[in-house]
């Protein structure tokens, strides 16, 4: 049978190689997953009843929009209606959000005269009224405190007395 040359790789061309593949290996192994990305969360009034009392029932939202879960602690914020201030709320949710998610917690508060004349203004008209919600929000996983400013407008809801979203 005819010889055949046997094919030599140099030893900088195995070494090369190796680390090549050494190196492959190492960015599959060594990722963890999407990047984590913290971002301040976004609470809002997803809900206000009004109560027979006059006092208001408020849900509030915390909108999670970080790439991560966050466990919010405290919430102090002042809430505007119609330009005239409301109240102020101090929260201690204890809720964890997943990322990208959303939880609500209740709370009451009573109102001053001015804010509580425009949201029955809106009630009685069908109209909605605009609010501002801003302060500051405490998460302790991770620890951080962010402060945050929203806007919007609450309407009267249909076939509820009292109930704005």
């Amino acid at each position: 049978p005819p010889i055949r040359p046997r094919m030599v790789m140099p030893a900088a061309f195995r070494l090369a190689l190796f680390a090549a593949l050494l190196g492959t290996l190492a960015a599959c192994t060594g990722s963890a997953g999407p990047p984590r990305r913290v971002w301040p969360p976004q609470p809002s009034i997803q809900e206000m009843t009004v109560q027979a009392d006059g006092s208001w029932t408020l849900r509030v939202r915390i909108q999670n929009i970080s790439t991560v879960p966050m466990r919010y602690e405290r919430v102090e914020a002042t809430l505007r209606i119609a330009q005239f201030e409301a109240g102020r709320l101090s929260l201690m949710p204890g809720v964890s959000v997943g990322p990208n998610s959303a939880e609500t917690v209740e709370t009451t508060l009573i109102p001053n005269a001015e804010a509580a004349r425009a949201v029955q203004d809106a009630l009685s008209s069908g109209r909605g009224v605009r609010y501002a919600f801003e302060g500051e929000i405490a998460s302790s996983d991770p620890r951080r405190t962010d402060r945050f400013t929203h806007q919007s407008v609450l309407s009267p809801v249909p076939g509820l007395d009292g109930v704005l979203r």
